[in-house]
């Protein structure tokens, strides 16, 4: 893996109330809370999806929560499979170093080593990410993200520290 460990995820059906548990149980409250929807490939098929997200950074990590609203979501469905309120554990993210050539080169690597690419933006020559799916032998997906510096420091601002 080229890059640094950079997030803890989650996915839940109640935004709010995973606020709430991550207060309660970690005193975690300093998330940063927007609606995300990116133009996405599930397993290749281009679409989009609707997001709610919240975000913090914890003891020089970042903590996410996602809220799946609609489009290519069904990385998520597993994971909401449960009735009532579900807060799940979903992915570690990985911060891909190395510039766009590097990064290109990276997912051909993941798709020839035979880690399928189950979820991923579309192609930006600013930032992507992509989930890997490897529940099979760790217990959950791994994102890979990429980024110019100066969108990376613009998708960090704003974040508050717990």
């Amino acid at each position: 893996m080229s890059g640094r460990f950079h997030q803890l995820g989650y996915v839940t059906n109640s935004l709010a109330q995973a606020r709430q548990v991550f207060a309660q149980t970690m005193n975690v409250t300093c998330f940063r809370q927007r609606e995300r929807r990116p133009a996405t490939r599930l397993r290749g098929a281009a679409g989009e999806a609707s997001l709610l997200v919240a975000v913090a950074n914890v003891a020089g990590a970042q903590i996410e929560i996602i809220e799946p609203i609609a489009g290519q979501i069904d990385v998520f469905r597993d994971a909401l499979a449960r009735d009532g309120f579900v807060l799940s554990f979903h992915h570690i993210a990985y911060r891909f170093e190395g510039g766009l050539k590097d990064w290109r080169r990276h997912l051909a690597a993941l798709q020839a080593s035979g880690r399928p690419i189950a979820w991923q933006s579309a192609p930006s020559e600013e930032g992507e990410f992509a989930y890997t799916d490897d529940r099979s032998r760790l217990g959950h997906y791994v994102e890979h993200l990429w980024s110019t510096d100066a969108r990376w420091r613009q998708a960090l601002e704003g974040i508050p520290y717990n």
